[in-house]
């Protein structure tokens, strides 16, 4: 039942410009809200069969997963999704040219301004990509291999798994707090500049010079950069 109320709502979405701001919201409040745990898990599969059908609807596929999942209160994927991990990866890196394309066809012969058209597009990417960057954190599934750059701090080398500044591609900033030297990602390692200037302020700071761990932590990050 769910899976062809799924279907139903994403086909009556090629008609987007008839959709108000509310429709994905709508269908939660309708078919995920108040569901059990025991009813999440077939309903996850349900969406990821459906996802393999229709990649194009990725957008509302992960928001609809992620409300299956807030409500069930699990990081946990059924089986099926490591099943599909490689389709789900040609999927992600799909995502540019999947987001350009749709919004294009959206906005094809509304006589919009070509710069305002690649605003859409750089912002819908950047939207679907820290969907992605939620759905692969939370999770399961090793999606990725361990990439120590992703999870370390640009400023002061500290490292964590569970750290990830720039997210999972290492291209969207998640403005995060670091730990250790206190950096905000996206603000004070925006560019080489901020970097080497906020490092700078890091290593004369009482904190760096009080433990000579701080000091070998930098190195480390450095030669691993190398």
């Amino acid at each position: 039942m769910f899976k062809e109320e799924l279907i139903k709502f994403l086909l009556s979405t090629e008609n987007f410009k008839e959709l108000d701001e509310w429709y994905i919201s709508d269908f939660d409040d309708k078919h995920v809200h108040g569901i059990s745990y025991e009813q999440g898990y077939p309903m996850l599969t349900d969406c990821c069969e459906v996802w393999m059908q229709y990649p194009q609807n990725t957008f509302e596929l992960i928001n609809i997963m992620s409300s299956i999942r807030n409500m069930m209160s699990t990081n946990t994927f059924p089986e099926i999704f490591i099943e599909n991990k490689e389709n789900i990866l040609t999927i992600y890196c799909d995502t540019e040219n999947r987001v350009r394309t749709l919004i294009n066809r959206v906005y094809e012969g509304e006589g919009i301004e070509p710069q305002l058209i690649q605003r859409f597009i750089a912002s819908g990417i950047e939207d679907e990509k820290l969907m992605f960057s939620e759905l692969f954190y939370r999770s399961n599934i090793d999606w990725f291999k361990v990439n120590r750059e992703l999870h370390s701090c640009k400023i002061c080398g500290y490292y964590d798994e569970e750290f990830l500044p720039w997210g999972l591609d290492g291209e969207f900033p998640l403005y995060e707090i670091c730990p250790c030297c206190g950096a905000e990602s996206g603000y004070e390692d925006f560019t080489l500049e901020s970097i080497i200037h906020n490092r700078d302020k890091w290593t004369k700071s009482p904190k760096f010079n009080s433990d000579e761990k701080y000091k070998k932590q930098l190195v480390n990050y450095i030669e691993y950069l190398k």
